[in-house]
């Protein structure tokens, strides 16, 4: 799939879409912040890092005119309101599916929440797929994908692991079969995946 990257027609009244150039940083940085500062209020792992205004500026001129990748900014009055990005994925011809399209950030600012715009942007699509991530918590953002068509296939499980010395293995699964039975196994994969204790 490649993104065209031309204005996307929109009805009068609403913001109106433009792909961004590299000259619109300035315009996407602060609804970048915007929209990871909320994460962030939800989980605390998605705070940014001290230089990420830095790093996201690297990203932004080295992807922004790929084909590969959208990254769409909404202007209203010349003032943009909206940050939506786009990439395209292939996970490896193993899978007959393997195509398909992430949508990495989706941003309205609350002035122009309600428009419809964000919707028209989720339901837009022109591969077989599209992904994205939602935190558990952000009812708000489910819901609104929810409405748009999206639902959920996978989910995210994380175990917050001690700062300091091995972590304390979990009991048996027995979909893992035993403690002796996976000491037998020799899957060409258990090289990659072994965690060796310190001794």
């Amino acid at each position: 799939m490649t993104f065209q990257h031309s204005p996307v027609p929109v009805a009068q009244a609403q913001p109106h879409l433009l792909a961004a150039r590299q000259a619109d940083f300035e315009a996407v940085a602060p609804l970048f912040g915007e929209l990871h500062q909320y994460n962030a209020s939800l989980d605390a792992r998605f705070t940014l890092a001290e230089n990420w205004r830095q790093l996201l500026e690297e990203q932004f001129r080295r992807t922004c005119s790929l084909s590969s990748a959208l990254w769409l900014l909404a202007w209203v009055d010349e003032k943009p309101v909206g940050l939506l990005i786009l990439e395209n994925h292939l996970d490896p011809p193993m899978f007959r599916h393997h195509a398909w399209v992430e949508l990495v950030a989706l941003y309205v600012r609350a002035s122009s929440r309600g428009t419809g715009q964000a919707r028209l942007w989720a339901a837009a699509r022109e591969a077989e797929r599209m992904q994205l991530y939602v935190t558990t918590s952000n009812e708000h953002a489910r819901a609104f994908y929810r409405r748009c068509g999206w639902k959920p296939v996978q989910e995210i499980w994380r175990l917050e692991l001690p700062a300091q010395g091995p972590a304390t293995p979990p009991g048996d699964d027995p979909s893992c079969g035993t403690e002796a039975e996976r000491r037998r196994d020799t899957s060409p994969y258990d090289a990659q995946i072994r965690v060796v204790s310190p001794k």
